[in-house]
């Protein structure tokens, strides 16, 4: 099914509603963006908050992050 048979603007247009309609579903059924928002606010202040020693030094892998996910 071709869904964008015009310009590329037209096209863009049909691919953003489309998507915000999806976004809108998702966060309707389970709060993804609210999740996701905190976690990235959260990966965010850990990072700040961290000294230059804890950078050097610091393990900050995907298995940490992933942790902070299940908050």
């Amino acid at each position: 099914m071709h869904w964008c048979l015009g310009t590329h603007s037209i096209c863009f247009l049909t691919l953003s509603r489309r998507i915000a309609v999806a976004l809108q579903h998702e966060e309707r059924r389970c709060q993804y963006l609210t999740r996701e928002a905190k976690l990235m606010l959260a990966v965010q202040d850990e990072v700040t908050t961290m000294t230059e020693s804890e950078t050097k030094t610091s393990s900050f892998t995907t298995d940490h992050c992933l942790s902070l996910i299940a908050v």
